[in-house]
């Protein structure tokens, strides 16, 4: 479900916030219908085979240089020992194979959806995009999981001032327009920083990246 709520909130709405993957793209314009035959999405002239691979290969390279780097930063904080080296030969990869499926699931669904029912572009688009995020059973890190959960609901606050962006109300206008980051992020990164001071065994993965990266490290 956070999948396909972030890429809905991205393909329609042309949100930024930073997934795994980007939409497809529509080509044709609301309201036209497409044939039961030929699939729809801009491939820029290419077959939908193609538009699979190419999404394959580049998200592929895109994963494995974030592996790369990954790797790099743990042995630049570590010093120089025989083990150390013996671990890096021995790394795993990780985002390179998750960005490989989750394009794959997504795009082949997509394109399959388009080519063989009669739905709207738009409820394939949202089954190929939740179905996309079946790779996290495969995948099951809670880092993962939390960032889509916090994706999805930065998606759901944006899509609700969307849908009230012409209110006339000022009391609630000024609710739409505060910035509720200002007093959000220092209340939970204090928790967060609390949390991990005192009980050090709650906090998963993710949080502490967060907090690793927000303090330098220190």
């Amino acid at each position: 479900m956070c999948s396909g709520l972030i890429l809905h909130g991205k393909r329609e709405y042309n949100m930024k916030e930073v997934w795994i993957a980007t939409p497809n793209r529509l080509a044709v314009r609301n309201g036209e219908e497409k044939s039961k035959i030929h699939c729809h999405l801009h491939h820029k002239d290419m077959s939908c085979r193609n538009h699979l691979w190419i999404g394959i290969r580049n998200y592929f390279l895109t994963g494995l240089a974030l592996d790369f780097a990954a790797i790099f930063k743990r042995a630049s904080t570590q010093p120089p020992s025989p083990d150390l080296w013996s671990k890096l030969k021995h790394f795993q990869l990780f985002s390179a194979p998750l960005a490989c499926l989750y394009i794959a699931l997504y795009r082949s669904i997509h394109c399959c959806l388009n080519h063989f029912n009669n739905f709207s572009d738009q409820i394939n688009h949202a089954l190929a995009s939740c179905c996309a995020g079946l790779c996290y059973f495969l995948y099951p890190q809670r880092a993962l999981f939390c960032f889509a959960v916090l994706q999805a609901v930065q998606t759901l606050w944006q899509l609700f001032k969307i849908a009230n962006s012409k209110t006339t109300n000022k009391c609630f206008k000024f609710f739409l327009n505060f910035s509720y980051r200002l007093i959000t992020y220092p209340l939970t990164q204090a928790y967060m920083a609390h949390v991990y001071v005192m009980k050090p065994q709650l906090c998963s993965p993710f949080t502490v990246k967060i907090l690793d990266n927000t303090t330098n490290g220190q």
